[in-house]
């Protein structure tokens, strides 16, 4: 389980060896990006290959920066086994977590002992949702639709309720409200941070934006 913290995590996006580097100099404590095509930042950067993770997990390691690797398109009977090999080497390399939403990527995941988030694309808007993906990850990244006030309604009810029974533990939810705040990705990131986060923990709401990008 991960531990309870008030420090805020900033994460940015990145697609390519020029990204990661820009991401680590301007201070982020953490990066996400996909692996070839099974990751919805497909279309939106170079991404890295699957040779790339065995490097990607060294700088990160090297600079204290925890990497997440999305893996959370639908993923067809045809592409279970490419699945199995990204996650897999995931794994074996060392990489903080994967980023998922099919539950055949959830539930290899978890099978193999490779830590996981809950990607926005799981729609998680109640404390039910929650409570369901709890016995999956400790990160869940919240529907876009939602706004700060159902956000907090629903991190509150995580203490209350007790979710995962860790009262010292809560359970964090990120909410990327990208399409309410503007998406300030665009096309490969060169230089600062390039996403807009919001770190929900228990009672508290703490947001933190990072450069745009035009």
């Amino acid at each position: 389980m991960q531990s309870f913290t008030s420090k805020v995590e900033i994460t940015a996006p990145v697609g390519s060896w020029e990204s990661l580097s820009a991401a680590i100099r301007s201070g982020a404590d953490s990066v996400y990006f996909g692996i070839g095509i099974l990751n919805m930042r497909a279309r939106s950067s170079i991404n890295f290959t699957l040779r790339d993770l065995v490097k990607i997990a060294g700088i990160c390691r090297k600079n204290n920066v925890q990497s997440y690797l999305t893996l959370n398109t639908v993923i067809y009977d045809g592409e279970m086994k490419d699945m199995q090999k990204i996650v897999n080497s995931a794994k074996k390399n060392g990489i903080t977590a994967i980023i998922a939403s099919d539950q055949a990527v959830i539930q290899y995941a978890v099978s193999i002992g490779m830590p996981v988030h809950m990607s926005t694309q799981t729609n998680i808007s109640n404390r039910a949702a929650v409570k369901y993906y709890s016995q999956f990850a400790d990160v869940m990244v919240t529907a876009r639709e939602l706004d700060l006030a159902q956000v907090k309604a629903i991190t509150k009810a995580i203490k209350k309720e007790k979710i995962k029974d860790l009262p010292d533990n809560w359970s964090k939810l990120r909410s990327l409200l990208t399409e309410r705040f503007a998406w300030p990705y665009r096309g490969n990131v060169t230089s600062a941070l390039t996403t807009i986060t919001l770190l929900l923990i228990g009672e508290h709401v703490i947001s933190f934006a990072a450069g745009l990008i035009k």
